[in-house]
């Protein structure tokens, strides 16, 4: 997989597949969309933290599907391959959800705009953002 052009997801068939969620929630938007690339790993391990997905990796226990976000701060050795993941299919939307009749406040504003500001750098190549 490290070296396939493009990335051969059905590869993963025979494979851990670590993926980032809640341990207790499961995995069901990964299983959607590795079901829809033909893809049926051998076992999935779900794990809260990217940074003990990277650890877990570079353990050699598993391959790890992570959102660009947490692909980028999660710290890879120099004997792991970090390969992007063909689009759309690993696209998601990122939403911010407020009360509704709720007053903004400065804060929450000061963050919805560090955001729009800093996320396209965060995700670069990666998703696309409203201009």
């Amino acid at each position: 997989m490290a070296t396939a052009s493009p990335v051969d997801l059905r590869l993963l068939s025979h494979e851990t597949v670590i993926v980032t969620g809640d341990p207790y929630g499961g995995w069901a938007d990964y299983r959607d969309r590795l079901d829809r690339v033909g893809a049926d790993p051998v076992e999935i391990m779900v794990i809260a933290q990217a940074t003990t997905i990277s650890a877990m990796v570079g353990a050699g226990l598993g391959v790890a599907i992570l959102g660009a976000f947490a692909a980028q701060v999660a710290v890879f050795g120099d004997d792991v391959v970090t390969r992007p993941l063909p689009a759309p299919l690993w696209q998601r939307e990122i939403r911010v959800y407020r009360k509704a009749g709720r007053v903004s406040t400065k804060p929450v504003d000061a963050f919805l705009d560090l955001l729009y500001q800093e996320a396209p750098a965060l995700t670069a190549r990666t998703a696309t953002w409203p201009q």
